[in-house]
């Protein structure tokens, strides 16, 4: 159907329209992300809470990160937050300028797509993020300038591999331009996506095996091994496949559900409004049909790449389908008022909806997180800064309701290295260093009735023994210390 052009009257308010949705949209993304500017900690296995980053090179093969973790911890998390969600938006922005020229329509969708679950949960680890998020911004640079996909999907998987995997699956989308996917007849149509996904998987092949490579280059260890949380379970036979295809089905299904709850928040009015904007759209089904066969590949690449393992699957990983599932649903680039201004109207709503859940989310966490960061330093007679290590033995008793952050050694370390001490001690794991102090303080066997108790120092090191109840340690050797 060809484009009716526009009156003059009918473009002006267009983009007077386009304008004030775009101005309240980025309120929107303000309003949930402004919460990290006076964040005091972050997410659990941030680069600035580890001096070593060499477990998270073995785990999940990111070499770049693991290059560059010196100098990420040289600045503050909250200007990486700033340029984490700032880079981000960029990226975004570029993507809805491939499906529209419209400034404003693009900024709205930028926006919404930059408040969704993943991104939210995310921004919690922006200096992780951060190379990752130059890496799109350069890559997305590239495709604009006309560099073919035959080059970027090999030189995007190399890099993005070395960093957060799952942002891999969004290059596609620097490849979602009009002139690019019309005006070709089937035949042409079908090699053009067939060669985009045939060079799709094997620049995620390549970067694997480049990752896999680095790892042992630098550590000597063969393959990537995930971490024991991730519960993997690798494919064996075809008894392990099933059961893994029916896993990642189900979580799929989960998610799916996850994102349109948080986006629509249930509501009847909007189910509407979406089903209108369907109908109205569906007269323009030829030409939307390439972009959203590409858009459904992007939102399922994660899960068929996680078939082979079937690793717990979570929502901060799913950046691609929320982006995928959101244009999906919302964004049109065709020619008529009417489904512009719903396709914006239903954005705000899902901005709105998203943006309540993201602050929703970030706020939750820095009123625990805090609340733990506090306990701990009313407990400890100085500043955590004026000791050399804090150590931290036993387990805290379940009832309370800080026990979930105490009884993780990866929480407990972001909380104790965020409240500006200089090192941390994990005991509940034993070593030579912590069984000496066991044996100073006679904590083999020791009875407190505090759910936090501050037991002493040595040699500047502040010893911290959770409970309440009685504490046994096993030390490594003990009779080398007596």
């Amino acid at each position: 159907m060809k484009a009716i052009p526009f009156n003059q009257a009918q473009t002006a308010a267009l983009r007077w329209f386009d304008r004030i949705a775009a101005a309240l949209s980025l309120l929107l993304l303000i309003s949930a992300y402004y919460l990290l500017l006076n964040l005091k900690i972050f997410g659990h296995d941030e680069v600035h809470y580890y001096h070593d980053f060499t477990f998270k090179l073995k785990e999940e093969g990111r070499w770049i990160n693991f290059l560059l973790h010196h100098w990420l911890r040289q600045v503050p998390l909250t200007i990486h937050a700033v340029l984490f969600v700032c880079g981000s938006w960029l990226v975004l922005f570029r993507i809805a300028k491939n499906l529209t020229r419209d400034v404003g329509y693009s900024v709205v969708i930028a926006s919404v797509l930059l408040l969704s679950p993943p991104y939210i949960e995310q921004s919690l680890w922006p200096a992780t993020l951060l190379p990752t998020t130059l890496a799109l911004l350069a890559l997305s640079w590239l495709a604009d300038k006309g560099v073919s996909h035959k080059v970027i999907y090999p030189l995007g998987g190399v890099l993005l591999f070395g960093m957060m995997q799952n942002c891999y699956f969004l290059l596609p989308l620097f490849f979602l331009r009009r002139k690019e996917l019309e005006h070709k007849d089937i035949d042409k149509l079908g090699s053009y996506l067939f060669s985009h996904l045939f060079y799709w998987i094997s620049g995620a092949i390549a970067g694997a095996l480049f990752s896999s490579v680095a790892v042992f280059i630098a550590t000597g260890q063969v393959g990537i091994v995930p971490a024991e949380w991730r519960h993997t379970a690798p494919v064996h036979d075809l008894k392990s496949l099933a059961r893994n295809i029916l896993y990642v089905i189900e979580s799929f299904k989960r998610q799916v559900y996850q994102l349109w709850k948080s986006g629509s928040g249930s509501s009847p009015f909007y189910i509407f409004g979406l089903i209108l904007l369907c109908a109205f759209r569906l007269q323009f089904w030829r030409s939307d049909f390439s972009r959203i066969i590409i858009l459904l590949a992007v939102g399922a690449a994660f899960f068929a790449f996680s078939v082979p393992l079937a690793p717990v699957i979570q929502t901060r990983s799913l950046i691609a389908l929320s982006v995928a599932m959101l244009i999906v649903l919302l964004v049109s680039n065709q020619p008529s008022l009417r489904i512009h201004w719903l396709s914006i109207i239903l954005l705000l709503w899902t901005g709105w909806n998203l943006s309540i859940n993201g602050r929703s989310y970030l706020s939750e966490h820095k009123t625990r997180a805090e609340s733990v960061m506090r306990k701990m330093q009313t407990v400890l007679p100085d500043h955590p800064s004026n000791y050399e290590t804090v150590a931290i033995f036993g387990q805290m008793d379940k009832r309370y309701r800080e026990a979930q952050i105490f009884n993780s050694p990866p929480y407990t370390r972001s909380i104790v290295f965020a409240s500006g001490a200089k090192d941390y001690w994990d005991c509940r794991t034993s070593s030579k260093e912590c069984d000496v102090l066991a044996h100073k303080f006679n904590l083999a066997s020791r009875s407190i009735n505090q759910a936090i108790e501050f037991i002493g120092t040595s040699d500047n090191i502040a010893v911290i023994l959770l409970g309440s109840g009685t504490v046994h340690y096993k030390p490594t050797d003990a009779s080398s210390h007596r």
